[in-house]
């Protein structure tokens, strides 16, 4: 058996999501720099793989990985 964490998250759907819009972001873990930006429909099966595999290369390669709902991302500019 797996050990996979159980929650909230678990719960089944209300109703079938035709389309999620996310934006991904990749940041170095050291400098705190953006390494890339991608913006994904996570209905879309492709784009789940996608997301696994690029979680996947940045965790073995020193990167962070951030998932925001498209509505909810608001890009922080220095002043």
């Amino acid at each position: 058996m797996t050990d996979i964490p159980r929650g909230a998250e678990d719960l089944p759907l209300r109703s079938y999501i035709k389309e999620h819009n996310l934006v991904i972001v990749l940041k170095d873990i050291k400098s705190g720099r953006r390494i890339r930006e991608e913006r994904i429909n996570y209905s879309d099966p492709e784009a789940r793989k996608w997301l696994g595999k690029c979680t996947y290369y940045a965790t073995t390669n020193g990167y962070s990985v951030e998932t925001f709902a498209e509505k909810d991302y608001v890009v922080d500019i220095p002043a």
